[in-house]
């Protein structure tokens, strides 16, 4: 994982649960300023994968948001850093 996720990654999960008042589920345009989008290494040259960011700043600070490559205006879904850790564990 990137340094900037794992960064993210190390945000507790239990302060982002406390924030009820972050949205879970980012619409279609909504503008994620100085974002850096990362594609997954799984990725094939078809554009069929995921892409995952971490908001710095703003209301999704601390969240992992993660969205379709080939639908890049959104919409993307957010994640508690621990819930997001805990679905690539299960990956493995």
């Amino acid at each position: 994982m990137p340094a900037s996720a794992s960064t993210s990654a190390s945000v507790s999960a239990a302060v982002c649960a406390a924030r009820s008042d972050i949205p879970r589920t980012l619409p279609a345009g909504t503008s994620l300023p100085g974002v850096l989008w990362l594609r997954s290494s799984h990725s094939t040259g078809m554009n069929n994968c995921v892409e995952t960011a971490c908001p710095g700043s703003g209301p999704w600070a601390g969240l992992v948001a993660v969205r379709d490559s080939k639908r890049v205006p959104g919409p993307a879904v957010c994640f508690a850093p621990g819930a997001w850790r805990d679905f690539l564990d299960s990956l493995d």
